[in-house]
């Protein structure tokens, strides 16, 4: 096994160049850039000024966010490419218009010195702001279905507040009118800081991706209803393996997928494996191979492109990286390509998380071309349809 193949991309910065910043740099960064959002955010009522009939936030607290972003900076969101700094300060504010406040809660911080960058994922709650259509389409696009992840967290769910309620379709029971619906989103970032930074300078954002799970999404009538759990917990017998070693284990497990070879993609795969797209939770070896049977039955030239890696020398195991996703759909010949945040924990040498989001927006073709597109329109039907039943349960 090794890293020198193919699809093994290197990253955009080598590995050889002098770290940009500290650890604690790196992780400050991010920790302030979410403190100016909210900050810029949960002023809109109080702190912003109206021209010309649209709302502009305080200069101040853009000049608070603009501090952390480099001149050049390059910002991707969404499959859209921003380069002009003033460009990005707009897109992000226009972004957070919609939305009265938001709060960000990190699940988890994988930091690279060596590279100088960090990636996070992070679960977000917004209120909607008063001018927004409805509480229940803010956030989010309509045609956005559930993950079926959410309803593993039924167990936070009671009779009394803090209720977690369900957006099945758009067809589903909306909630009283009175009373405020908090959207609960998942996310992913990427974000490379500027290399030799001056003494006494702050750490600047050089490029910054963001990724949104384009599934989950919750609607909450309670700010503090407790946070969902996920399915998986990082083993509590962490194992150190070298950056090389999971660079080569990565080619080696994709290569495999790629290829329908299922007894080489179980040798990489640990016995405990978890795997986490944004429409499923496929839990043990078994459950994952009869996914991958159902896929490539009606998917072929499956090419996926690992574009560098982000190796965390404190969390052994613990890495996150993105990847180039290309499949054709057997039956109509169309190809679809989506770019995917990875993150996965290895243990023993072997894969025991994956949990990936993607982003449509980069697709070459419309999403109902792509693989997913089906998968979440049958996630959808199956949730609509427990929905439904639980409604004439209730009703009996």
């Amino acid at each position: 096994m090794t890293a020198n193949h193919d699809h093994a991309i290197p990253s955009s910065i080598p590995s050889s160049s002098p770290p940009p910043c500290s650890r604690t740099s790196l992780s400050n960064l991010v920790d302030n850039i979410i403190t100016c959002l909210e900050g810029l955010n949960n002023c809109n009522s109080s702190q912003t000024k109206i021209k010309k009939g649209k709302i502009q936030k305080n200069e101040k607290n853009v000049e608070n966010i603009k501090q952390y972003l480099d001149e050049n900076i390059q910002y991707v969101t969404e499959g859209k490419i921003i380069n002009n700094i003033d460009d990005v300060l707009s897109s992000i504010t226009s972004l957070l218009s919609s939305f009265s406040s938001i709060q960000f809660f990190v699940k988890r911080k994988i930091i690279d010195e060596e590279q100088g960058i960090i990636a996070i994922e992070a679960l977000t709650r917004s209120l909607p702001s008063s001018s927004s259509p409805s509480s229940s389409t803010s956030s989010s696009p309509s045609s956005s279905p559930p993950s079926s992840a959410s309803s593993q967290d039924s167990s936070s769910t009671t009779s009394q507040p803090p209720r977690r309620l369900r957006s099945f379709s758009r067809g589903s029971r909306s909630p009283s009118p009175s009373i405020s619906i908090i959207s609960e989103r998942q996310i992913a970032w990427i974000i490379r800081a500027t290399e030799d930074i001056p003494a006494g300078k702050k750490a600047q954002i050089k490029e910054w991706k963001t990724w949104r799970d384009p599934v989950w999404r919750v609607e909450l009538e309670d700010k503090d209803t407790p946070l969902p759990k996920e399915v998986w917990q990082r083993s509590a017998c962490p194992t150190f393996e070298s950056r090389s070693y999971i660079e080569g284990l990565l080619v080696k497990n994709s290569e495999a997928y790629e290829k329908n070879n299922m007894s080489t993609w179980k040798e990489c795969v640990h016995n405990e494996i978890i795997m986490h797209p944004p429409w499923d939770t496929l839990i043990g070896i078994d459950c994952c191979l009869k996914a991958a049977r159902i896929f490539h039955s009606e998917y072929r030239d499956t090419k996926i492109t690992k574009v560098g890696m982000i190796y965390d020398k404190e969390q052994p195991g613990c890495v996150a990286y993105q990847q180039i996703f290309q499949t054709t759909n057997r039956e109509t010949s169309k190809e679809g390509k989506d770019e995917d945040y990875v993150f996965v924990e290895i243990v023993d040498g072997k894969i025991r998380y994956w949990r990936t989001y993607f982003d449509t927006g980069k697709s070459t073709q419309t999403t109902d071309q792509t693989f997913k597109s089906k998968v979440i329109s049958a996630s959808l039907n199956h949730h609509h349809q427990q929905a439904e039943q639980q409604h004439h349960y209730q009703q009996s």
